[in-house]
């Protein structure tokens, strides 16, 4: 069921909700919650490599878990071990090369080169990069296409249409490997760069930037044998034109744009950059919401003499003998139409690439929109706990959760994480997606239970299994069948009794005010051994009305999706 597990590191949220009461048995004592978080980029591989698994099967299982002591220095080999799911396919991005073990040694990466020409031939194997094996099909040689979204935190429509890539769409014929989270840290606290813009690391770098393991690995995988076109999505201020014609549309603005350091690059794969590109942009032109949002061809002519496009991501690529392009979707727009003119660009290289693909949304922005929203989820401690969160409320309180749990957390999208607020109460934990903190938990630390995996329940007379991690829907009432040694707590439903099993419990019964979701209808069954913590289900009413308190804040879907608007920088790629 979900998907993404979520790489923690820094300390970083926005905001601080007004907590509710919500158990009705006092907390076990147990061990302080742990400090150490870490945030790693994550690289999710879709295609023929990865023997049938489709688009939709990664977004059930395709992330992992690197989490690392927080002190860890830039560049170290995040730990390794964390089980993944068995349908999981990914790409590693972490470890050291003997090559980033000199450059660390000489204080930098490798300072830019002068324009590349011409590439006699693209190398083949030797690479240093873990891969998911040798398969025996064409797709073993067949060129990947390399997204990356997010190198720059406050640019929500790059990242957004990279994590759709993930999720939503399912690679027939082709490898596509999508970096969405690059920048993580960043992206988070909504800044270009916490520690400067990433974008202009890639010529010279000491090894004392905070960044530089980053940095390091995703140069790791740009020059990895089998990519051969590196996309990096962007949102620029207003929209690139050649000549001057107002404030927003001129030479100095970068929106709505397709990105090239040259004309061309001979003898490598999709080497026509210009070519390339104006087919990629007239296939996006084809498509407009606007005639003044169309998109024009940007050459840098950075070895020309262009110093700040010497540092970036493209160039650095192109000097690798890739094809490579900036996308850029203006910062005029809300997140869903950036995202929407980002796919349209990348579904054409992918087309112009040979990559065949499905997608799960149609392709305008309310589709776009739909597809971020859906789906939104996160599980702790192998999936005895699990939070649907398209409708959750601002604060869950007192979740029962094992010490180690918040560090595990499975997220159903790659730029979802858990990580401790800024500026709560110690041990009060921020849910992520994007820049957008949507709920905060604070957990009731319990040592856990493993003897159980899930409740027999009477589902409106019907005689049911209720695994944890479940969510049960009920039309009229539930019953949970007692269970020798167990008592249950049904999270809202005030019996008066320690246990709560064999109460007949129907929708009145329960206080709004202690819902999951803010409609009043999804609450938790949680499942105990003693003090021990065993697991939950939840269990969702499906009729009568909905029961929003006069103190409730009115559902909105704009308050999940991944950005939240606020300053940005006038700057583009």
């Amino acid at each position: 069921m979900q998907t993404h597990p979520t790489n923690v590191t820094g300390i970083f949220c926005t905001g601080l909700w007004i907590f509710l009461l919500c158990c009705l048995l006092p907390s076990a004592p147990t061990a302080a919650a742990p400090k150490g978080f870490s945030l790693d980029f994550t690289t999710i591989r879709l295609g023929d490599e990865t023997q049938g698994a489709s688009g939709a099967n990664m977004g059930i299982g395709v992330s992992k878990t690197t989490a690392r002591s927080a002190g860890a220095p830039a560049g170290q080999t995040p730990e390794q071990g964390t089980a993944r799911p068995p349908d999981q396919v990914t790409e590693q991005t972490a470890g050291q090369t003997n090559g980033q073990e000199k450059a660390q040694a000489n204080g930098q990466v490798a300072d830019a080169k002068p324009e590349i020409t011409s590439v006699a031939s693209v190398r083949s194997e030797g690479s240093d990069t873990p891969a998911a094996g040798k398969p025996d099909t064409a797709a073993a040689t067949a060129p990947v296409v390399l997204v990356v979204g997010g190198i720059q935190g406050d640019e929500p429509g790059g990242f957004s249409a990279a994590t759709l890539l993930t999720t939503h769409y399912t690679i027939q014929k082709g490898v596509l490997w999508v970096v969405p989270n690059l920048n993580f840290p960043s992206i988070i606290k909504r800044s270009r760069g916490l520690h400067g813009d990433m974008n202009r690391k890639f010529a010279k770098l000491d090894n004392s930037d905070p960044e530089f393991g980053t940095v390091r690995r995703i140069q790791e995988l740009i020059s990895h044998p089998r990519v051969g076109l590196v996309l990096n999505l962007h949102d620029g201020s207003g929209y690139y034109r050649q000549s001057f014609e107002d404030k927003l549309r001129n030479p100095n603005r970068w929106g709505q744009s397709v990105i090239i350091d040259q004309e061309a690059l001979d003898g490598v794969f999709m080497g026509a950059l210009g070519n390339e590109a104006r087919r990629a942009a007239a296939a996006a032109n084809s498509n407009l919401l606007s005639p003044q949002h169309a998109l024009h061809v940007h050459n840098t002519k950075t070895a020309e003499g262009d110093r700040e496009m010497e540092k970036s991501l493209s160039y650095y690529a192109v000097r690798q003998g890739k094809a490579a392009f900036g996308l850029e979707a203006s910062k005029e727009f809300s997140v869903e139409v950036r995202a929407y003119y980002h796919l349209l660009m990348v579904e054409s290289f992918l087309a112009q690439a040979g990559v065949k693909f499905t997608r799960g949304f149609a392709l305008t922005p309310e589709g776009v929109r739909g597809a971020l929203l859906d789906k939104l989820d996160v599980s702790f401690v192998d999936n005895k706990v699990f939070l649907p969160l398209e409708d959750v409320r601002p604060a869950i309180n007192r979740l029962p959760l094992s010490k180690d749990a918040p560090a595990q957390a499975v997220t159903s999208k790659p730029i979802m994480a858990v990580l401790p607020c800024a500026n709560g109460e110690e041990g009060q934990y921020c849910v992520h997606y994007g820049n957008r903190m949507i709920t905060q938990i604070r957990p009731d630390w319990r040592e856990m239970d493993h003897s159980l995996s899930g409740m027999r329940v009477l589902a409106d007379g019907h005689e049911t299994d209720a695994a944890f991690g479940q969510v049960l829907e009920i039309s009229k009432s539930l019953v949970v069948q007692p269970a020798s040694g167990y008592r249950v707590n049904a999270i809202g439903y005030d019996s008066g009794r320690k246990d709560e099993s064999g109460e007949l419990m129907t929708l009145k019964d329960f206080q709004p005010r202690f819902s999951v979701d803010r409609q009043g209808r999804l609450y938790r069954v949680e499942v105990y051994k003693a003090q021990r913590f065993s697991g939950m289900f939840l269990v969702r009413f499906v009729s009568g009305a909905n029961r929003l308190t006069s103190n409730d804040p009115l559902p909105n879907a704009k308050d999940r999706l991944p950005d939240k608007p606020g300053q940005e920088s006038t700057l583009g790629f």
